[in-house]
């Protein structure tokens, strides 16, 4: 009987070896991505740089959409996604370790960003004159966003934010709820300058009052989406009984689907607002990439980030189907790479889009980040009391 009280679960012992499996194959890729980024570097080092930074913020900003989650979690003081947060926090806490990965682009700056080149200000007359975009304030900005988004993060993920009952968590929770306004108004003021520095300025003539918004838009349903296979991957290594995850996966599917919607209406609203006002200086960011070398690339960003989910999540049944749930937050996830790379690309990359040993060199890195945070995630949750999973007071929302 002593022996027997002490047997790990068949449930664990499948988790951990899934974990096991995704974590040794996340460190070997994280290998192969140094091989790799040295072979890149020194044979097509400018794409690399470029694609590099296409990389990283794409892993960036899946991690901010995870951490709004997290803090309009504590913010409404929802009872039905107490495990979707706790899930989710496991997502942002790929923040802080965006910190290292983006030291590079820093180091880089002056290959990436066009008007810090030489003498590049001298074609910016309206940017001179409020002096934003200056190197030393660019640096310095870059330091306070990583500085409150690794703070946020390491606050609302840490140890003491993981649903354990024990009365130091629950005053921790509680200090958290009284918080998330502020730090909700920080994530929003940090991401909208950041999207700003580090997206809009690759044509820095450009100016829109709404980016800010629209890269928020892709962040949230792509950090919808890692939340939605950390749940079907936990349902299938048995961590979570199918049963009851039935309503949570309905909740995320649904939340899924309704930032697709707002993604392609932010998308379409900067598109008209620009398009009506005939700007010449407004509409170069769309002339670029609407022109022949692009227009298949936007084409596919729009049916994979909208057409392709939105008729998939349509019926209620589907939002249910953990093989559609599944597939259909991978092509979110994709479509969200996509649309990074739509972002940077055509501003730093003469002629049409191309794929090349650069991109997929660089491409290693955040699959191997986005696998290990997987494989962290299952073993933890997989050493959670079963009955966390099931506790009668965690209400769903209702079904649609």
């Amino acid at each position: 009987m002593p022996l027997q009280s002490h047997r790990v679960p068949a449930r664990t012992q499948r988790a951990m070896a899934g974990a096991a499996l995704l974590s040794r194959i996340a460190k070997g890729g994280f290998l192969v991505s140094i091989v790799l980024a040295a072979i890149a570097l020194s044979s097509q080092r400018l794409r690399y740089i470029h694609a590099y930074f296409v990389a990283s913020g794409f892993l960036t900003t899946i991690g901010l959409g995870a951490l709004f989650f997290v803090l309009l979690h504590h913010l409404l003081k929802a009872r039905w996604s107490v495990i979707a947060s706790r899930q989710m926090q496991w997502v942002a806490t790929v923040l802080p370790w965006c910190v290292l990965l983006f030291l590079p682009n820093l180091l880089w700056a002056r290959e990436i960003f066009p008007w810090m080149a030489a003498g590049a200000t001298t074609n910016l007359p309206e940017t001179d004159k409020i002096g934003y975009l200056r190197a030393p304030w660019f640096f310095a900005r870059a330091a306070a966003y990583w500085a409150i988004w690794t703070w946020l993060s390491w606050w609302y993920t840490g140890p003491k934010s993981q649903l354990e009952g024990s009365p130091e968590s629950e005053r921790h929770i509680e200090r958290c709820r009284r918080f998330s306004g502020p730090a909700l108004l920080l994530f929003a003021i940090t991401t909208t300058f950041a999207s700003f520095d580090w997206f809009m300025s690759l044509q820095p003539n450009w100016h829109s009052a709404i980016f800010g918004v629209y890269i928020f838009a892709g962040a949230v349903p792509s950090a919808l989406a890692m939340l939605a296979l950390f749940t079907v991957l936990l349902e299938r290594l048995g961590v979570v009984r199918a049963t009851y995850n039935v309503a949570t996966r309905h909740d995320i599917a649904k939340l899924l689907f309704g930032f697709i919607m707002f993604w392609a209406y932010i998308a379409f609203s900067q598109y008209l607002l620009i398009w009506y006002a005939g700007i010449s200086l407004e509409t170069s960011f769309y002339r670029l990439r609407f022109n022949n070398d692009w227009l298949p690339t936007t084409l596919w960003l729009f049916a994979l980030q909208f057409v392709v989910p939105f008729a998939a999540l349509l019926s209620a049944s589907a939002k249910r189907s953990s093989l559609v749930l599944f597939a259909v937050s991978l092509v979110v996830v994709l479509a969200h790479a996509l649309d990074i790379f739509w972002l940077v690309m055509p501003a730093l990359e003469s002629g049409h889009p191309r794929l090349c040993f650069a991109d997929f060199a660089a491409a290693t890195l955040p699959v191997s980040a986005l696998l290990l945070l997987l494989a962290k995630g299952i073993e933890s949750e997989s050493q959670m009391p079963q009955q966390t999973h099931r506790t009668s007071n965690l209400e769903p929302l209702q079904s649609l």
